[in-house]
C-alpha cells in the first residue's frame, strides 16, 4: 500500500488552511500597507504569495480595494475542481479576517461598468462593445457563439489567446462561477450569425431570463456547488474490483473528477492531492438490502451515511455524490483530512451492520484499501432501519 492507494498526507489541507489563516492574520497588515502605498505589483504579488502559499500549491489570486474594504480574489483559472477547496478556504477564515477583507471566489461580475470595460492582452485591446454573442439554451446550459471583429487577426495567429480574452470578458459580465457552470460550449466565429446579438452588458439579463434564477442565485457560490449531474452506465455484472464498472446509475457534483477516472486520467486528482486533498470514494456491499423498496433503501442509507460523515468529521468531508452498482454502493467525496474522515466512517458503517467497507482513490492505478471486514450477517435491512429511524 502506498500514497496512491491511501492519500493520507503529513499536512492535510485542513491543517494547511489553519496554518495559512494564522500567518495571514499575523502579516496581512503588511499587505494592506503595500497596497495603500501603491507599491509595485511585484512587491504586492510576493507578499500575497507568502501569505497564501501555506494552503495552496498554486492558486491564481488577486487583491484590490472596494471603498474601505480590501478584497482577496481567488480565481478558478478554468478548473471546476478548484471551487471546492477555495470555498472551503473562505468558509474557514477566522472572523477577524473579515474586519479588513472581503474574500471573493472567481472573477466578479462588473455590471455597473460593463459598457466601459476594456481588456488588453499582449498587443490586443478589446472593449465590451466590440463583442456580439448569440446564446442557445438547453437544460439550463448555453451554447455561446461569439463574434468580435477586432479579434479575427488574433484568432488566426493565436487562437488560445483570443479565447482567453473572450472568456475573461464574459467572466466580468456574469462572473467566473456562472460562466463555468452555465456555459456548456463557446465558439468564436468569423462571421456574424443571423438574428439580433446580445452585448456583454446584456448577458446577465439573458442568463436570468433563460435560467429562471435571480441574479443573486446565479452568482451564488453555494448554488454553484449544490448542483448534481445524473448519469447512467451499462453495468458489468461480473465486476467485483470496486472500480465502478458495475455501476448503472449515479450522480455527481464534480464531473471532471469522475470523467478523468473513467478514462484513466489523473489530472484532477493530481491537482487536489498537491494541496493535501484526497479525492476518493467508499465502496460497500449491497447484498443485504432486500425487498421491493431495495433501491430506496440503498439511496436512503447512502444519503444518511454521508450526512452523518458531514456532521462528525468537523468539516473534513465534502459529499460529491454517489452511485449504485449491481454489486456495490459508492459514496464519492473530497476529504481535507482523510484520516479523520475514514476514522469516522468506520463506526457509521459498522453500526449499520455493513459487513465490510473499502476506500478507493480516484485513480485507476490505485488499489482498494479495506477499512474493516467482518463475517456476513443476516437482517441487515432491519438494522439499517433501526439505525436511521426509518420505517
Amino acid at each position: 500500500m502506498n500514497e496512491k492507494d491511501l492519500p493520507i498526507f503529513e499536512t492535510p489541507f485542513k491543517v494547511r488552511v489553519q496554518n495559512c489563516w494564522k500567518l495571514f492574520l499575523e502579516k496581512e497588515n503588511e499587505l494592506r500597507l503595500l497596497m495603500d502605498n501603491k507599491a509595485s505589483s511585484d512587491e504586492v504579488v510576493r507578499k500575497l504569495d507568502e501569505l497564501i502559499s501555506p494552503a495552496f500549491n498554486y492558486v491564481y489570486a488577486e487583491v484590490g480595494k472596494n471603498n474601505d474594504k480590501y478584497e482577496l480574489i481567488l480565481n478558478l483559472d478554468g478548473d471546476k475542481s478548484r471551487a471546492f477547496p477555495l470555498i472551503y478556504f473562505k468558509n474557514n477564515a477566522p472572523k477577524e479576517v473579515f474586519e479588513h477583507w472581503n474574500i471573493l471566489i472567481g472573477r466578479q461580475a462588473s455590471q455597473k461598468n460593463m459598457d466601459k470595460l476594456k481588456l488588453r492582452m499582449g498587443d490586443s485591446e478589446v472593449e465590451a462593445s466590440d463583442i456580439d454573442l448569440w446564446c442557445e439554451w438547453e437544460n439550463n446550459l448555453a451554447n455561446v457563439s461569439v463574434y468580435c471583429k477586432k479579434l479575427l487577426p488574433l484568432l488566426n495567429a493565436n487562437e488560445n489567446q483570443a479565447y482567453n480574452i473572450v472568456y475573461m470578458m464574459i467572466d466580468y459580465a456574469v462572473s467566473e462561477l456562472a460562466e463555468m457552470k452555465y456555459i456548456d460550449k463557446l465558439e468564436l466565429i468569423e462571421t456574424p450569425k443571423e438574428g439580433s446579438p446580445i452585448k456583454l452588458s446584456g448577458l446577465m439579463e439573458n442568463f436570468v431570463a433563460n435560467l429562471s434564477y435571480t441574479e443573486e442565485e446565479i452568482l451564488s457560490e453555494e448554488k454553484y456547488l449544490g448542483s448534481y449531474c445524473g448519469y447512467r452506465m451499462e453495468p458489468d455484472e461480473k465486476s467485483t474490483d470496486g472500480k465502478r464498472k458495475d455501476v448503472f446509475v449515479g450522480s455527481t457534483r464534480l464531473i471532471p473528477l469522475l470523467s478523468d477516472f473513467m478514462r484513466g486520467d489523473t489530472y484532477t486528482v493530481d491537482n487536489l492531492n498537491k494541496d493535501g486533498i484526497a479525492a476518493g470514494y467508499l465502496v460497500f456491499p449491497l447484498y443485504g438490502f432486500t425487498g421491493e423498496n431495495r433501491g430506496a433503501q440503498i439511496l436512503d442509507f447512502r444519503d444518511m451515511a454521508a450526512d452523518k460523515l458531514e456532521q462528525t468529521t468537523n468539516s473534513s468531508f465534502t459529499f460529491l455524490g454517489g452511485a449504485s452498482g449491481i454489486n456495490y454502493g459508492y459514496i464519492d467525496f473530497l476529504s481535507y483530512d482523510l484520516k479523520e474522515t475514514l476514522d469516522n466512517a468506520i463506526p457509521i458503517f459498522k453500526e449499520a451492520n455493513i459487513d465490510w467497507l473499502m476506500f478507493r482513490n480516484f485513480r485507476q492505478d490505485a488499489e482498494g484499501v479495506t477499512l474493516y471486514e467482518e463475517k456476513p450477517k443476516k437482517g441487515i435491512a432491519n438494522v439499517i432501519q433501526k439505525f436511521f429511524g426509518k420505517k
